[in-house]
């Protein structure tokens, strides 16, 4: 019985920072290296901390880009991304399985599945924590020839999520979140107010001319 209790004691002291993690909106994703080595091409970004601050600096001192500045304002308030997406050059070439571990992290309260769409052999899910203060969000996409998948720890909505789309890695995903929302274009300058010149003056009628009579005489 004391092996027993010990072990279950040793099993949730391992579990405590998955647990803790994931109830701050980080959960763990593996590394996935068994299917980086059958990917053709790989996306693997793990940004957090300095790291993300700096990329905040960078993005908020004016940035390249148009919208620098809002995307700036999201990263400001997160706290981690974690991304890992795999190319692969013929389908089969993962299992649903490789993604149920990180499903079954978000399958608890406190979290809640806002988007899911699915067609043929592609599936999207979007899940997001309902929590205000800290959030999280998780983004997994399944195609034939590809997976990806995206946590993003802290304060984020759907609004932020589409100015993020396209930018740290995250991919677009416009035929899903939609474009950007775009800030309304300014209203037309007001027309400048003129003061009428005054209408000249009609002219004044010209004095007939006389006409011009012809003398005929007889020469000298």
């Amino acid at each position: 019985m004391k092996f027993t209790v010990a072990r279950g004691g040793w099993m949730l002291a391992g579990l405590l920072p998955v647990l803790a993690a994931a109830q701050a909106g980080k959960l763990a994703i593996p590394d996935f290296n068994d299917l980086g080595k059958k990917a053709t091409e790989v996306v693997d970004i793990t940004l957090d901390g300095d790291m993300l601050k700096s990329a905040t600096r960078m993005m908020g001192g004016g940035g390249h880009h148009s919208g620098g500045a809002d995307v700036a304002g999201v990263v400001g308030g997160l706290k981690a991304i974690t991304i890992r997406s795999f190319t692969f050059d013929k389908p089969g070439m993962y299992s649903p399985q490789d993604v149920e571990g990180i499903l079954a992290q978000v399958r608890v309260p406190g979290w809640k599945k806002v988007i899911s769409t699915r067609d043929k052999d592609e599936r999207v899910e979007i899940h997001m924590r309902e929590n205000a203060e800290d959030g999280g969000l998780l983004i997994i996409s399944e195609e034939a020839k590809e997976l990806t998948i995206i946590n993003i720890a802290g304060k984020i909505d759907m609004d932020q999520l589409r100015q993020l789309q396209g930018h740290m890695g995250v991919p677009n995903m416009s035929g899903i979140l939609g474009g950007a929302s775009a800030s309304p274009p300014p209203p037309p300058p007001a027309p400048a107010f003129t003061t009428p010149a005054p209408p000249l003056p009609a002219a004044e009628p010209a004095e007939p001319v006389p006409p011009v009579r012809e003398h005929h005489g007889t020469g000298i």
